[in-house]
């Protein structure tokens, strides 16, 4: 005697709706408010030379917001960008005004800075400290570093070929802002296109006490590394 199992058939449809969440546009809606409302109190304010600067100015919030960001997804925060970003450009500065290649010192910049992260995602990861806490403390490191290594004095001499690219344009965006883009860009993969944005969220929402095999990884904390990384460090 066969006994038969009941199948059932699924249809997909070919039309899928697409779901649209009213809170993901709040960041846009309140943006293009902003617009509108300093459009009718400056009638300037929305020509191109305008918005340049505007895009000029905000750069480096831009960069620094994006590796943020990702520091805040794995349910952290960094309080040290500034003396990062310090130490990394005084580094990049002097190494430019001994003679190395302006190439060669931005990369030994972005390295110090990935490095002065890693310690803060280590001590979180192994230390069991909260970030809050270990950054509040390599934010005074990081600056006494940056104090002593300089004595105090401002670093003369950044190469000018340097100083022209970073303050260049190309096809008429400046450098600055596409520095912005090409981050955004590599944001926008390490989130859609790795599993780096479901660990952490998997490692936020069940706080570390689930048998998640993601729960038990360290890496989300490691996220601190990011956030220096991403502020441009361009002497001027």
């Amino acid at each position: 005697m066969s006994i038969s199992t009941p199948t059932t058939s699924t249809s997909v449809d070919p039309f899928p709706r697409l779901s649209v969440n009213v809170r993901d546009f709040g960041t846009v809606v309140g943006l293009l408010l902003i617009l509108a409302v300093f459009a009718l109190i400056a009638p300037g304010f929305l020509s191109e030379r305008n918005l340049m600067n505007v895009l000029l100015q905000s750069s480096i919030n831009a960069c620094v917001a994006l590796g943020m960001t990702l520091v805040i997804i794995s349910g952290g925060t960094d309080l040290s960008v500034g003396p990062t970003a310090a130490l990394s450009a005084v580094l990049s500065a002097a190494l430019m005004v001994a003679g190395v290649p302006p190439a060669i010192a931005v990369v030994a910049g972005l390295a110090l800075g990935a490095v002065c992260g890693l310690v803060n995602g280590a001590l979180v990861a192994f230390g069991g400290l909260q970030p809050f806490i270990v950054t509040f403390g390599t934010l005074s490191t990081y600056r006494a570093l940056a104090l002593i290594f300089t004595g105090g004095n401002p670093i003369l001499g950044v190469p000018a070929g340097f100083r022209a690219v970073a303050n260049g344009y190309l096809f008429g965006i400046p450098a600055s802002v596409i520095v912005v883009i090409v981050v955004a860009l590599i944001a926008f993969i390490l989130l859609r296109k790795t599993p780096f944005a479901n660990i952490c969220s998997e490692w936020v929402v069940t706080k570390r006490r689930l048998t998640l095999p993601a729960c038990r990884s360290r890496s989300p904390r490691l996220a601190l590394m990011f956030c220096p990384v991403c502020w441009p460090r361009w002497p001027r």
